[in-house]
């Protein structure tokens, strides 16, 4: 064989240059191609390339070498390469493991750069829906305080799945606040990314109070300005809803999204699929519902109108795979005994876990949890609980098999304790829940009946709901249609926008 066939090709990248064997650049489909036939690249041993360099590398080192690194500043560069170069799926599928088994918010700075609408791995879709739906805990983590003003600015354009647009205020202040000399310059551009239009007016006083204004000059025509000029864009406070899930024959059910005011908003029957994919990074078609006090949850795909069960009680349990993605996978304590207020006993057997608007909060036979770390989930139990638990706002309340309502603080302390009213339902037949936040009222409902009790909050009274659905009318202790959650969730407006009746959304 002559030079042209045994020789060496030039790899142009962008500005550097790689020389590498023909025989063993041939080993990539991509170039076996181009070398085969008689195009310019293979006459003049020159071909021009227009990658990101460091992955590039990698990939002409695992031909030299026989391996290839793998890190998180270059995994979706170089799954969009393997693709591109039509090389092996073994490749392929050991970069997107790499990536959903190490991947934190803290490596956002290098990820989002990384991500297109077609990108390999994830794309920038499912990414935003990741940042969107868990905004509230990522903005109250160190990582946060250190992000780029870029990353910041490209974080909070998006429709975050939030309650207040104050908490988008918060977050900017959080921000600032970690480096405040640098930083309060970037003050009047990041508040064009709080949709102040949507905020409540009380929200609106209290941010007024905030220590900062004075020093930047914010006063009262500042406040009005922004409030009749800011982006009117999508609401996104309105991404709370309640779910109604609904046993149907076999293995199939109907789920149920119900507004704040009780109007079913649209059903959907799904089917089992139990090879739906996992990863906490999921499709922006699909939605992660947990329900009974956080010891059960479902996955649905309002697309493919599918739906897979979450495993609440493993090592890879879903709520363990979220806390290590917002707060890091390693330099974390063992979670034991002494994570546990144990001066507070609820006097409850079992365990639960709730998630609230800015951290996880687990209940473990009778005491709340000072915090998460890895190895809680030694801690949740399949079985038995003698209690229900729901958070609304600061609140978290706790149903007691004797149907006593006890009610707790943000710092666990014991506040009220009310009797259940106008319910002759039996404990294990009752489910307890709430909006998380923007709201008076705990709602008991009754799985057999269907029934809904309400407990203000403000009057100390208990009342019936109407709910303003569909009951299908069907006996439940037949099995058909038997009522299995009632709860609140974050639903993103891309996932369900398209099944939403427009005049009732």
């Amino acid at each position: 064989m002559d030079l042209l066939e045994n020789g060496e090709i030039t790899i142009v990248n962008r500005s550097k240059e790689h020389r590498i064997s023909k025989e063993l650049i041939r080993e990539i489909p991509y170039f076996e191609k181009m070398l085969s036939h008689d195009l310019r690249e293979s006459k003049e041993n020159k071909v021009k390339l227009d990658f990101d360099e460091q992955a590039l590398q990698a990939i002409l080192n695992c031909l030299e070498f026989g391996s290839m690194l793998i890190e998180m500043k270059t995994v979706i560069h170089l799954c969009n390469m393997i693709d591109y170069f039509g090389m092996d799926n073994h490749l392929m599928d050991d970069c997107v493991a790499y990536f959903h088994d190490n991947f934190t918010i803290e490596h956002l700075p290098v990820v989002i750069p990384q991500v297109t609408s077609t990108s390999r791995c994830i794309n920038s879709e499912v990414l935003n829906g990741f940042i969107c739906r868990h905004f509230l805990m990522i903005a109250n983590t160190s990582a946060w305080s250190h992000y780029p003003i870029e990353l910041v600015e490209y974080i909070l354009k998006h429709n975050l799945m939030i309650h207040s647009e104050k908490q988008v205020f918060n977050a900017i202040f959080r921000w600032i606040d970690g480096d405040y000399g640098s930083r309060m310059r970037y003050l009047r551009k990041l508040f064009n990314l709080v949709r102040w239009y949507h905020l409540e007016d009380l929200d609106l006083s209290e941010i007024k109070k905030n220590k900062f204004f004075n020093r930047a000059g914010l006063g009262p025509v500042f406040w009005l300005h922004w409030k009749r000029n800011c982006h009117r864009g999508f609401n996104r406070t309105k991404q709370n809803y309640f779910i109604m899930i609904e046993h149907l024959s076999g293995s199939n059910l109907h789920v149920k999204v119900i507004d704040s005011n009780f109007i079913q908003l649209f059903v959907r029957k799904v089917e089992l699929d139990e090879s739906m994919p996992l990863h906490v990074i999921h499709n922006e078609h699909v939605s992660d519902i947990i329900f009974d006090s956080g010891r059960k949850g479902i996955r649905i795909d309002w697309s493919l109108s599918k739906y897979r069960w979450l495993d609440l009680s493993t090592s890879k349990c879903h709520h363990l795979e979220i806390v290590k993605c917002i707060y890091g996978r390693s330099g974390e304590k063992k979670f034991s005994s002494d994570n546990f207020h144990k001066d507070i006993n609820l006097c409850v057997i079992g365990s639960a876990l709730l998630e609230t608007t800015e951290k996880f909060i687990l209940i473990h036979d009778g005491y709340f949890s000072r915090s998460l770390s890895e190895g809680f989930e030694e801690y949740i139990r399949k079985g038995p609980h003698d209690f229900h638990v729901t958070v609304l706002d600061d609140h978290i309340y706790v149903l007691h098999r004797c149907l006593d309502l006890y009610r707790y603080n943000s710092n666990y302390r014991f506040i009220e304790r009310t009797r259940v009213q106008n319910t002759d339902a039996e404990f294990a037949d009752l489910l307890l829940t709430s909006s998380q936040a923007n709201d008076d009222r705990v709602f008991l409902v009754d799985k057999t009946t269907k029934d809904v009790y309400c407990y203000n909050i403000k009057s100390k009274e208990w009342s019936s709901i109407d709910l303003k659905i569909d009951n299908d009318s069907t006996d439940c202790r037949t099995g058909s249609n038997e009522l299995l959650a009632f709860t609140s969730a974050f639903l993103s407006i891309a996932a369900i926008g398209p099944y939403m009746n427009p005049e009732l959304s």
